[in-house]
């Protein structure tokens, strides 16, 4: 699937005219509990052809094409990248960071990473992952869920604890995550059984409720609310963006 998904992408970078500098995968393989039937969601970055910037007639800074199969691919220009990494925009964030890479400039992707640290803001991390996390443990509260709504519930209610615990940018892989932090066995117990379960289960099969994880959700939930007044975030330096930017566009 990987050379398939690369020869799509390269056919992407000629249909748009422009260089794709980093492919990953995103979601539910990148975060390491996909169901049988998961698309595999690829993201992009990318930048066009150096005159495309110094034009008054804008081009899009989106590459949206249509979903194929299970394939649904997705990409944003390194300008629209840059201004979304200063304000430590999550989706973006775990595309720097995503354990599944399709392909990438290294040179680039590693100073992207270093701007990613740098300009890290814990509290715009903690407030995207602890509003999802709201969302999807409401969705479990019923006699039956998706297991897909629990993990994704579970995964932004730990990603939220993480933020504040340590003020980094989490892990994107679930597992990765999880051996970082101190949980009760039981919780983890119950989390690995349902992960084996999800991985044979579709994406829309119904679980009962398990009355364990979801106090643990809720739990979580209200100890990282009182936790968020503690976060700061650092002074952006958008001059060191600007410089990155310029010389990206330059490298024709």
């Amino acid at each position: 699937m990987k050379k398939n998904i690369i020869n799509k992408l390269k056919a992407i970078e000629k249909e748009y005219q422009v260089k794709i500098l980093h492919a990953c995968e995103a979601g539910s393989r990148a975060w390491g509990f996909p169901s049988p039937d998961s698309d595999y969601d690829v993201r992009f970055i990318y930048r066009k052809q150096t005159d495309a910037y110094l034009s008054l007639f804008k081009k899009s800074d989106v590459i949206n094409p249509e979903i194929n199969g299970d394939f649904d691919a997705g990409g944003w220009d390194i300008d629209k990248s840059l201004l979304l990494l200063a304000k430590s925009n999550v989706p973006l964030m775990e595309w720097i960071y995503s354990p599944l890479v399709y392909f990438m400039d290294q040179d680039f992707l590693e100073k992207l990473r270093g701007l990613a640290k740098l300009h890290f803001a814990p509290p715009a991390a903690f407030y995207h992952y602890q509003s999802m996390a709201k969302k999807y443990h409401a969705l479990c509260d019923a006699d039956r869920y998706r297991l897909k709504d629990l993990f994704y519930a579970l995964r932004t209610s730990l990603a939220a604890h993480w933020v504040f615990k340590y003020q980094t940018f989490p892990p994107v892989n679930f597992t990765e995550m999880l051996k970082s932090l101190s949980l009760p066995s039981e919780v983890l117990e119950g989390i690995n059984e349902l992960r084996v379960l999800k991985s044979v289960k579709e994406e829309s099969y119904q679980h009962p409720s398990s009355k364990r994880l979801l106090t643990f959700l809720e739990e979580l939930i209200e100890s990282n609310e009182q936790a968020s007044k503690a976060l700061v975030s650092p002074e952006k330096d958008m001059h060191l963006l600007d410089s990155f930017f310029r010389e990206t566009v330059k490298s024709d």
